[in-house]
Formats: C-alpha cells, sequence, structure tokens
C-alpha cells in the first residue's frame, strides 16, 4: 500500500524515511486503522494530491486502495446533493417571494405553490445517488475500453482513477456551495440586467463545478496508463469512447433523478404538454 510523509506528504517507498522528518511515514489508509486515523490518512493523501497529483495519483492507483476510493466517491456525492439541494432551494425561494409580491396569499394559493415547488429532501437524497452512481460506473466503462485496446486492468484500480477525478472536483464543489449560498437571487426583473443577473446563483456555481470536473479529467487520464499498462497512444480513444458512452449514461441516469424529484404540478403539466404533441405528430 502506497505511503505518504505525514509532515509534507511526499510519497514514500515501503519503510522509506521521508528526508523533511525523522519520524517514521504513516500509510494514508491503513486497513487496520481506526476511523480517526484513516481521516488523518486521507487528509495526508490529499496534501500530498495538492502539491504533486500525478506522482500521488499513481502512487494510489498503484496501491489500489478502493475502499479509500469509494470514500471519496461518496464525499463527492454528498457535497454534489448539497450543491443542487442550495440550487433548488434558490428555485424554491424565488417562487415564494414571487407569490408574495402579488399581495395575496390564500390556503388555495398556497396549496398550489407547493404542487409546484421540489421537496428538498428528494433533491438531495436521489442526486447524491445518481452522482455516486455515474461515479461508479466511469470505473467500468474505462475498463472495457482498456481491455478492447489490449491493455491489462481491474475494477478497483480504475475505481482509484475515477477517485481522483472526485478528489480534484471536491475542492470546486465547495467554492461552488459557497459562491451559491452568497449570492443574492434578484427577483425584480426591472430591466435586462436585473433579469440576467437572476440567473447568477446558478451560472457561477455550475461553471466553477465544470472547471473543476476538467482538470479532474487531466488528471485521470494522465495516472491512467499506470494501472492499466496501456499504450499511450490508444489513451486518446480510450477516453473518447469513454466521453461517448458516459455521455449517454450519464444523460439516462440524471433524466430519471429529475423525474423523480419533479413536483407533481410540473410532471402533470409535462405529461400533458408530451400528449398534446404525440397528438398533433398523430394529426400531421
Amino acid at each position: 500500500m502506497a505511503k505518504f510523509c505525514k509532515f509534507c506528504g511526499t510519497p514514500l517507498e515501503e519503510g522509506q524515511v521521508c528526508a523533511c522528518q525523522s519520524a517514521p511515514a504513516e500509510e494514508y489508509a491503513p486497513e487496520n486503522q481506526g476511523a480517526k486515523d484513516y481521516a488523518t490518512g486521507l487528509l495526508s493523501m490529499f496534501k500530498a494530491f495538492v502539491k504533486r497529483p500525478v506522482t500521488t495519483g499513481k502512487a494510489f492507483v498503484k496501491s489500489c486502495d478502493f475502499k479509500s476510493a469509494l470514500i471519496i466517491l461518496g464525499i463527492q456525492a454528498l457535497l454534489v446533493g448539497i450543491l443542487v439541494l442550495s440550487l433548488v432551494g434558490k428555485y424554491n425561494t424565488t417562487l415564494k417571494n414571487v407569490i408574495s409580491m402579488t399581495g395575496s396569499y390564500s390556503d388555495v394559493m398556497e396549496a398550489q405553490v407547493m404542487g409546484v415547488m421540489f421537496s428538498m429532501p428528494t433533491v438531495f437524497i436521489v442526486s447524491a445517488i445518481a452522482t455516486f452512481t455515474v461515479a461508479c460506473i466511469i470505473p467500468a466503462v474505462i475498463m472495457l475500453f482498456i481491455k478492447i485496446f489490449k491493455g491489462n486492468t481491474n475494477y478497483k484500480y480504475m475505481l482509484c482513477v475515477s477517485a481522483l477525478n472526485s478528489l480534484v472536483l471536491i475542492p470546486f464543489i465547495l467554492v461552488a456551495i459557497i459562491v451559491s449560498i452568497i449570492t443574492p437571487l434578484n427577483v425584480n426583473f426591472d430591466s435586462m440586467e436585473s433579469a440576467k443577473s437572476f440567473l447568477n446563483p446558478i451560472i457561477y456555481p455550475v461553471v466553477i463545478a465544470t472547471v473543476g470536473l476538467a482538470l479532474g479529467n487531466f488528471v485521470m487520464i494522465s495516472v491512467i496508463p499506470g494501472g492499466s499498462g496501456i499504450d499511450r497512444d490508444y489513451l486518446p480513444y480510450v477516453m473518447f469512447f469513454t466521453g461517448i458512452v458516459m455521455a449517454v449514461a450519464t444523460y439516462i441516469v440524471f433524466k430519471s433523478a429529475v423525474s423523480m424529484c419533479l413536483p407533481p404540478a410540473i410532471e402533470s403539466g409535462l405529461n400533458s404538454l408530451e400528449s398534446a404533441g404525440s397528438m398533433m405528430d398523430s394529426l400531421f
């Protein structure tokens, strides 16, 4: 299992003592440690990863520490759930504010509003599960195409590769959550500029998370050869076909997730539009 210096995060060989300290190195995720020591080890690995992402990433993949990989994927899924919760919360808040601006808020109107508002617990749970599902599909797809192109790997190795993508993405998601919370929500559409600013609490976090995802993909591509033995000349093809398959898989998973989260009134309206569209198609 890979080791990292607990003081500076430098990757070390088995039994090697880091030059920065005379104290022996400790494993970042030994299986016989308690939860506190395990968490400390993960933090040491993250510290090393920030300093040397490719070197540390290759060591992590080589260690095949799939348990730590699953924990990292789980943390990412929870944070994505919180981010989506914040974004959907903006929608619910906007809806309430717009209704309150009318000056009347009867029981009937309240029931109608509740019919188009998202259930926050459902949004959080479904978003987290969907994110974790997609993150677990990625290593399977990469493994499939690596084997097609004569590489040699297994799911645990690729799970560690996928976890590195998440490890890069996690800080960006944290920043996106903070930006989403602190960005003011404008519901006064008295000008085009103010109307555009209404989308800022959604656009800014999404852009930040997308940048983190792109950087994570670069790191992931850099470490794949270390855990697969694939010819680097084939790596662009592996990532290209993986991207296509993952785009389809992500669409299917999140389409299902959105349908599970839709408020009853919105779902009913969409079904009515779909039925009307089918009827128009049959007429023409």
